[in-house]
């Protein structure tokens, strides 16, 4: 497979406004975005599209042939067939093909009318009725290899459902084929896998309702093994989201509770002390001088009402 020629910044993903088309009254299918499985031997015909289609290839192995190009599609690779170019893609393997669809268009370009999807050779296609890509959009064929493959196939199974049910569904399936859109072609440093977001989020939450509160807290790395994961591996996920490890958001957040209580309350300094996790009042009272560089006596008496630091 050759290589994206699209520039490796994709500024050009700035400009889309990805829209995806509905099906007509008078179309045979519900919505022209799905995902099935084709035979081996099976091929679809020579045709020509109206818009653009989407192509994800999760398993087997196609070809496909447009104009004078051949291209071997494997598992985990991206086509876009553009309109107005004649081609056929067949199932190359030995096992079925499963592939996800869809056809859109790069932004709004008005109703779809009785524009039809495509036209089947020897049929005679309209070429004024091409919705074709904006100047903007990269020339050429865009094809290549899907970095994150089971983040895309869930969000074209997303994009699936919410083109199913039509209307204002539909209006919302533009925003996760935006986010398809960039998952595919923008190049630049990815953001965290989802399931590392939520092992985060979870650990920050079990943080909060057990460990923080608490002047008697479990263990560090028994709280985190409940969630079946190393303390190693905890503390990488919390600070590659966070910035900062599980121990120091603890410390972080029972000392700005304790600055609340200080500043709005008349509590003694020890009951606070306990009351935001710390069982020695002394310990607490040095690690307070330390962080925040006054003793808490000294906060609570210098601190103005709008320090929420």
């Amino acid at each position: 497979m050759t290589k994206l020629t699209y520039p490796p910044d994709a500024i050009w993903l700035s400009r889309i406004a990805p829209c995806v088309r509905p099906a007509r009254a008078t179309d045979s299918v519900m919505t022209h975005t799905s995902h099935g499985e084709s035979p081996p031997g099976w091929i679809e015909g020579l045709r020509v599209i109206y818009d653009h289609e989407l192509l994800l290839f999760r398993r087997g192995n196609a070809r496909m042939r447009i104009a004078d190009q051949k291209f071997n599609l494997a598992p985990g690779s991206f086509f876009i067939v553009p309109p107005g170019q004649w081609h056929v893609t067949t199932n190359a393997g030995p096992v079925p093909l499963y592939r996800y669809w869809c056809h859109f268009d790069w932004v709004y370009q008005g109703s779809i009318g009785d524009t039809p999807v495509m036209t089947f050779h020897p049929g005679v296609p309209s070429p004024k009725r091409y919705r074709r890509a904006p100047r903007f959009v990269p020339p050429g064929i865009l094809h290549g290899v899907i970095q994150r493959p089971a983040v895309v196939y869930e969000l074209h199974e997303q994009l699936a459902v919410l083109a199913r049910r039509g209307g204002h569904d539909l209006l919302a399936a533009r925003g996760v084929l935006l986010r398809l859109l960039i998952e595919l072609f923008d190049r630049r440093v990815a953001g965290p896998e989802p399931q590392q977001v939520d092992l985060a989020s979870r650990i920050r939450q079990l943080l909060d309702e057990r460990f923080i509160p608490s002047d008697s807290p479990p263990r560090m790395t028994e709280l985190l093994a409940s969630l079946g994961c190393r303390y190693e591996h905890a503390c990488r996920v919390f600070r590659k989201e966070y910035g900062i490890a599980p121990l120091a958001y603890v410390k972080t957040q029972r000392l700005s509770r304790a600055k609340l209580l200080l500043r709005d309350t008349d509590l003694p300094v020890a009951v606070i002390a306990r009351r935001v996790g710390f069982r020695d009042p002394t310990y607490f009272t040095a690690l307070f001088r330390k962080t925040i560089g006054r003793s808490p006596t000294a906060y609570r008496e210098q601190s103005p009402a709008q320090d929420f630091v």
